[in-house]
């Protein structure tokens, strides 16, 4: 019965996922993490060179993406920052943004450093489920790709960070209601929300007494495995 109420549930997300604008192209969509990979990415009202602009992303800005259409991604305009706005989503060439980088930040905050040691100033702070750029490495640490207007080159540790790619993750369903999410798993983690019977979540790492799962619009905490059912391909 789970199983045939978790096919009911993907038959709806997947007959929902593709719809027609109301420029009567096709759209597709979804939630995603992006990332700026050039130095200048404008936001504009409609999917053109000559439409407003709302504003503008740098070099190592991450955002929400909540859909496609041609060339042009549909950016949720309060992730970036952008607020205050009716329309909530605003367009970015695709080439220009990349899609579910293969980096995030596993604990809950974490601080960039301008050295490969830990021992230099900080570069600012990343929280868990930030997607990142990397660049290289240097022994326990990462050089990351980060605003165009921080100093120099970032560093965070590797074990703070972890692999991200959504094509690759397992889908679960939740098969207990009301399951409680955790900020970090073990003694000293406080809950940050719950998730009821049925909802379907992308599970990035699993095993063990936790799992640390992406859930709605790119929300990341841990649950407790036994919670979990793998849904069957």
């Amino acid at each position: 019965m789970k199983r045939l109420l978790a096919f009911l549930v993907m038959l709806v997300v997947v007959c929902a996922s593709t719809v027609s604008l109301a420029n009567g192209d096709l759209g597709y969509y979804y939630s995603r993490s992006g990332i700026v990979i050039c130095t200048n990415v404008s936001i504009r009202e409609s999917p053109s060179t000559s439409a407003k602009a709302y504003g503008q992303l740098h070099n190592g800005d991450s955002c929400l993406i909540v859909g496609r259409q041609g060339n042009w991604l549909l950016i949720d305009l309060a992730s970036c920052g952008f607020k205050n706005n009716p329309e909530g989503v605003g367009y970015a060439k695709a080439s220009l943004i990349s899609e579910e980088p293969y980096w995030i930040v596993l604990t809950k905050y974490t601080v960039l450093y301008t050295d490969p040691w830990g021992t230099g100033d900080s570069n600012g702070e990343k929280s868990a489920g930030t997607p990142l750029l990397v660049t290289s490495e240097n022994g326990e640490f990462y050089c990351v790709q980060t605003k165009s207007g921080s100093a120099g080159a970032s560093f965070i540790r590797k074990r703070d960070v972890g692999w991200y790619s959504n094509s690759q993750y397992a889908q679960y369903i939740v098969i207990d209601g009301d399951v409680p999410l955790y900020d970090y798993y073990g003694a000293g983690s406080n809950q940050v929300g719950k998730l009821k019977t049925l909802t379907i979540v992308d599970v990035i790492s699993y095993g063990g007494a936790y799992s640390y799962i992406c859930y709605g619009n790119d929300n990341y905490a841990w649950i407790e495995t036994q919670h979990l059912q793998r849904i069957a391909n």
